[in-house]
C-alpha cells in the first residue's frame, strides 16, 4: 500500500480502455491524514472548500494569469465582474503598466468577492476571455500548481481505410495517465519524402473521446506517415506514436506497378521489352495480372493482359509497334479480389542501392536496430519501429553520364564510405556500444543496365513522361559497350579496368551524392528513400 502523497497504480480499466493512475490529492490515505481530528464537513461544504484555493496558491495563480493576460487585463476584469468605474481608476493609477494593472484586477476582485472569490470562477472570466490555454494551464495543476507532466503515447496508431482524398487512421488510449489530466490528442500527417508534419484538424487538440479520424486534403496516389501524441492539461505533449504508411487510393485497390522501363526494342520486327516491379500495396490479395497499354498521341488502348504464371516474371514483350517513335506504355494490377489499380506510366528509371550492416564489434542486431534509427530521424520519424531488413535508397536518373560516374564511384568504394558517413555517427556508436560498425552496400549491375537502356531507347516529352524514339545504330553500339562496361567482375578486376580512367574532382562527387533524401518504404521487409541522382 502506497504512502500518503504517493501515486497508486489501478489495475482496472475503464471503458475507454484507459488504466488510470490516481493523483496525489486523490490518495485515499492522504485525505484521511488531512481529515484525522477535524470536524466532519457536508458534501456541500467540502466541494466548496475544494474548489477554494489557499492564498499562496492563489498567489502563484495570479502570478500565470498577469504573465499569459496582462494584456487582457481590461477584458478580464469586466469578465470577473469588477464595476467599470473602478477599472478606469485602476488604468488611470497604472496607466501604460498592463502587469500592474492585471495584478491589481486580480487582487480587487478577491478582495471585493471574498470566500466566492474561487479558482473556478476565475477559470470561467479567463475562458470567457477567449483565453482557453491559460485556463486548461490552471485547471491542469494539483494543489501545490506544479503543472500535468508528461503523457504517455497513444498505441497502436493503424490506417484503417484509405481513399483518393482521405485516410481513416485509429489508435488507442495511452495504457497510463493521471486521473483527469489528459486533455486530447493531436493527430500530424506528413507526405512520404517532405519530412515536414502538419496538423491534420484546425481545433487545437481531438477530445479524449476520441480515437479514430479521417486525415482529409490528401493528394491521390501519394503515400503518407501518421502520428498522434497525447495531450495533458497545461500543452504537455507526450512522443509521437506512429501509424504505417498509406497511399491515398480507393480501399483494396492494388498501387501502382513501380519502375516501368523498356529493355530492349527490335525496330524491324516492332517489338519493344518492357519490364516492372510489383506495386509496394496489392490491395490487401495477391496481384494476379497486369494489364499493359499504348498510346501514340492518341486514347489509351489495352495491348497485352498478361495473366497466370506470367505474371509473376514482371515483364513482358510487346509486338506490331510500328513506327516506333512517340509510343508510350503503362501497366496497370489487377489482384485476386478483381480490383483493378490506376496504371504507372513510363518516366525516369529508378535505381536502388540497398544498405545493411555487414559486422560489429558488438551485438550485431543492436548496431542495425540504431543505424536504421538514425536514417529514420533524418527524415522526422524519430521514434517508429523499425523492421527488419535492408534500407533502398532510390536514385532517380536523369541521363547516362550521371549513371555512369555513379557506377564507378560504386565500384571503387565511395558510395559505401558516402552512406558509412552518413549513417554511422557517433551517437549511433554510443546507441549500440560498439566502436566499429561496418556498411555493406550493394547496387545489382542488371539494374544498373536497365536504367541505362531506357535511358536510351526513350526521350523525355514535354508533359514529364518518356516516350520511344527510334533506335539508331549509335544506340546499340552504346548499349554493348555499357553491356561491357557494367559487369558482375570483382571490384578488383573493375578497379583495373578503370584505372586509366579519369577520376571525377572531388566537388563533382559531393554534387553527385551529397543530395536531400526523400523517404518511403517498399514492401515489408525494407525501408526506401529516393533522392536525385546527379547532376
Amino acid at each position: 500500500m502506497a504512502g500518503p502523497g504517493q501515486n497508486l497504480q489501478m489495475d482496472l480499466r475503464s471503458r475507454d480502455q484507459r488504466r488510470l493512475r490516481q493523483s496525489p490529492r486523490e490518495s485515499p490515505e492522504r485525505a484521511a491524514t488531512q481529515t484525522k481530528g477535524k470536524r466532519a464537513r457536508s458534501a456541500e461544504e467540502q466541494t466548496f472548500v475544494s474548489k477554494r484555493p489557499k492564498t499562496n496558491d492563489l498567489q502563484k495563480v495570479f502570478k500565470t494569469v498577469v504573465d499569459k493576460m496582462r494584456h487582457k487585463w481590461n477584458e478580464l476584469g469586466h469578465k470577473l465582474g469588477l464595476e467599470h468605474v473602478d477599472i478606469e481608476g485602476i488604468e488611470q493609477k497604472h496607466r501604460g503598466n498592463p502587469a500592474k494593472c492585471c495584478r491589481e484586477i486580480l487582487e480587487q476582485w478577491r478582495s471585493v468577492k471574498g470566500r466566492s472569490a474561487t479558482l473556478e470562477t476565475l477559470c470561467k472570466a479567463i475562458r470567457e476571455s477567449n483565453s482557453v490555454d491559460v485556463a486548461e494551464q490552471i485547471e491542469g495543476a494539483d494543489g501545490d500548481l506544479t503543472f500535468a507532466g508528461k503523457p504517455d503515447a497513444p498505441e497502436e496508431v493503424k490506417v484503417v481505410k484509405t481513399t483518393e482524398s482521405w485516410i481513416k487512421i485509429r489508435w488507442t488510449p495511452p495504457a497510463t495517465c493521471e486521473n483527469g489530466l489528459l486533455m486530447g490528442y493531436m493527430v500530424e500527417y506528413s507526405e512520404a519524402g517532405s519530412g515536414a508534419w502538419k496538423k491534420a484538424h484546425e481545433q487545437d487538440c481531438l477530445s479524449t473521446d476520441t480515437a479514430e479520424f479521417e486525415v482529409g486534403g490528401l493528394t491521390k496516389n501519394k503515400q503518407y506517415y501518421f502520428r498522434v501524441r497525447s495531450v495533458n492539461r497545461g500543452r504537455v505533449f507526450s512522443d509521437p506514436a506512429y501509424s504505417a504508411w498509406g497511399i491515398a487510393k480507393i480501399q483494396g485497390n492494388p498501387g501502382k506497378p513501380r519502375n516501368l522501363r523498356v529493355t530492349d526494342v527490335n525496330s524491324e520486327e516492332g517489338i519493344v521489352s518492357l519490364e516492372w516491379l510489383k506495386p509496394e500495396d496489392n490491395g490487401g490479395s495477391h496481384i494476379s495480372s497486369y494489364i499493359v497499354e499504348k498510346s501514340c498521341g492518341s486514347p489509351w488502348k489495352e495491348w497485352i493482359r498478361i495473366k497466370g504464371p506470367k505474371a509473376s516474371e514482371q515483364q513482358c514483350k510487346v509486338k506490331q509497334i510500328n513506327p516506333i517513335k512517340d509510343h508510350r506504355f503503362r501497366v496497370s494490377a489487377i489482384n485476386r479480389k478483381g480490383h483493378r489499380g490506376d496504371p504507372s506510366d513510363m518516366v525516369d528509371p529508378e535505381l536502388r542501392i540497398r544498405v545493411n550492416v555487414r559486422d560489429a564489434d558488438r551485438n550485431r542486431e543492436a548496431a542495425q536496430n540504431a543505424v536504421w534509427g538514425e536514417a529514420f530521424d533524418r527524415q522526422g520519424l524519430k521514434g517508429k519501429a523499425v523492421e527488419e531488413g535492408s534500407i533502398v535508397y532510390v536514385y532517380s536518373c536523369h541521363d547516362i553520364a550521371g549513371l555512369r560516374e555513379l557506377w564507378n564511384m560504386y565500384r571503387r568504394g565511395e558510395v559505401r564510405q558516402y552512406f558509412q558517413k552518413l549513417l554511422v555517427t557517433e551517437d549511433v556508436l554510443r546507441a549500440c556500444g560498439a566502436s566499429k560498425v561496418e556498411l555493406e552496400v550493394t547496387v545489382d549491375p542488371h539494374d544498373v543496365r536497365s536504367c541505362c537502356r531506357h535511358l536510351l531507347f526513350t526521350c523525355p516529352s514535354i508533359d514529364g513522361y518518356r516516350a520511344l524514339k527510334t533506335p539508331t545504330k549509335d544506340v546499340y553500339a552504346r548499349m554493348k559497350e555499357i553491356d561491357a562496361r557494367i559487369t558482375d567482375l570483382p571490384c578488383a578486376g573493375v578497379l583495373r579496368e578503370l584505372h586509366s580512367e579519369k577520376r571525377p574532382t572531388a566537388k563533382r562527387r559531393r554534387n553527385g551524392l551529397q543530395k536531400h533524401v526523400q523517404w518511403k518504404k517498399v514492401g515489408h521487409k525494407h525501408k526506401v528513400c529516393h533522392a536525385p541522382l546527379l547532376p
